[in-house]
């Protein structure tokens, strides 16, 4: 249990230093290359590709039975010698067979049918596929549009928070200058802040676009993701067996690791809690101005 529980430590600190790296730049791609991606990458146009094929295969079986059929065929039959009576032989040593004959289904109206049904199918198989990848394709599209109207809707915010900062720092110099009031450069920097929540909020909902973005492209786990992952708890793993073999107080020590993360995760949260109360002035007392 302790070595588990070390594993999972290591394998969470991992984690975290691979998310502590640099963000890697978003890529950017154009709306036709958005489309063809997501076209080639979802698994669900490849199942309905898959189904035509197999329509197509029932028509081939079901085509089977109604076409001609013919039978060719041939038998040799060697004896230890010819039986007869006198000149005449009523049995030779070497006999030979060939036969041969053909048919065809002339009433089969259940088979003609089936053949019927497997074209029908081909039929609603193409046409599922083509609307499956219709809905893929309009699905892709929308999404890019999305990302497209909120980096719009970020770029009017940014401006949006660039004149109200503007405008705070006009009302501190008049303040500065006797000619303006403590309100008009309180009512500047509550539009300031407001503006900021406005970037923020757009900007995480840009974030969210892209990702929904970028599922519809991808469609499918990243291999390369899984390697990692596997590889991290391969490595634990092994850290945390050779940990062991080394240190005897590691087991010991890996026992109070989560009574240390839980007091850690505590300090965080009180830090926080302190420093947003006091971003919002409900923490302590502020001098009159």
């Amino acid at each position: 249990m302790r070595r588990i529980v070390l594993a999972l430590l290591v394998t969470l600190a991992a984690a975290n230093a691979a998310l502590a790296q640099p963000a890697v730049t978003i890529e950017r791609v154009t709306f036709d290359e958005a489309v063809r991606r997501a076209l080639v990458s979802n698994p669900t146009l490849g199942q309905a590709a898959q189904a035509i094929v197999r329509a197509e295969g029932l028509l081939q079986q079901s085509r089977a039975a109604i076409r001609p059929a013919l039978n060719l065929g041939a038998t040799n039959i060697l004896n230890n010698a010819s039986v007869g009576f006198g000149e005449f032989v009523a049995s030779p040593r070497n006999q030979s067979t060939f036969f041969a004959n053909a048919n065809m289904p002339v009433l089969a109206a259940s088979q003609w049918a089936a053949v019927t049904q497997a074209r029908d199918q081909i039929e609603v198989a193409r046409l599922s596929a083509a609307d499956v990848r219709q809905q893929i394709a309009a699905s892709t599209a929308q999404a890019y549009l999305e990302v497209v109207a909120w980096q719009h809707q970020v770029d009017v915010n940014v401006r949006a928070r660039e004149s109200a900062a503007a405008h705070l720092d006009y009302a501190q110099r008049r303040l500065a200058a006797g000619a303006g009031t403590r309100l008009n450069e309180l009512r500047a920097a509550q539009e300031v802040s407001a503006d900021e929540a406005r970037v923020e909020a757009t900007r995480l909902a840009l974030r969210r676009a892209q990702e929904a973005l970028g599922v519809l492209m991808v469609a499918a786990f990243s291999v390369g993701l899984a390697a990692t992952l596997v590889s991290i708890g391969v490595a634990a793993a092994w850290g945390a067996r050779r940990a062991s073999a080394q240190w005897p107080w590691f087991d010991r020590a890996a026992t109070k690791l989560p009574y240390l993360s839980a007091v850690l995760v505590m300090v965080v949260g009180a830090v926080m809690t302190a420093v947003g109360l006091n971003a919002t002035g409900l923490l302590g007392t502020r001098k009159p101005n």
